[in-house]
């Protein structure tokens, strides 16, 4: 799915560029995962979006990333965290930078860019 300009807004389509819903709050999105996608809306902040175009995670982040093993890294006052698919942070927002999850594990920065050790590996439980 892409978000392009429709007649009337923003709109969603598929692979073959049917409409698939309307997204007139949403300017940028990132792929879907899990039947969500991290979108950007007009406010500037970044939040989820269902397949029918609504956010069902509030925009109120600073950057997104994917869902991944139920997860999304998101960022929030300049530090990485983890939501669930509730909009619910996991894994807390203190994380420099941070990677999705991968067999359970996901690297992140603990450490300002420049001093060590500069990445440790969160895990699951």
């Amino acid at each position: 799915m892409a978000v392009v300009q429709g007649k009337t807004g923003m709109v969603l389509i598929d692979a073959s560029c049917s409409v698939i819903a309307e997204a007139g709050e949403v300017t940028q999105l990132q792929p879907f995962s899990d039947g969500l996608a991290a979108a950007k809306g007009k406010s500037g902040r970044w939040g989820f979006i269902d397949r029918t175009g609504k956010f069902v995670i509030p925009e109120r982040f600073e950057q997104a990333g994917t869902f991944s093993e139920g997860l999304a890294r998101v960022s929030i006052e300049s530090l990485w965290g983890y939501i669930d698919r509730k909009g619910k942070f996991v894994i807390p927002a203190k994380y420099h930078k941070a990677r999705d999850f991968w067999e359970g594990l996901a690297p992140v920065c603990v450490a300002p860019e420049g001093e060590k050790p500069p990445y440790q590996v969160a895990q699951l439980s």
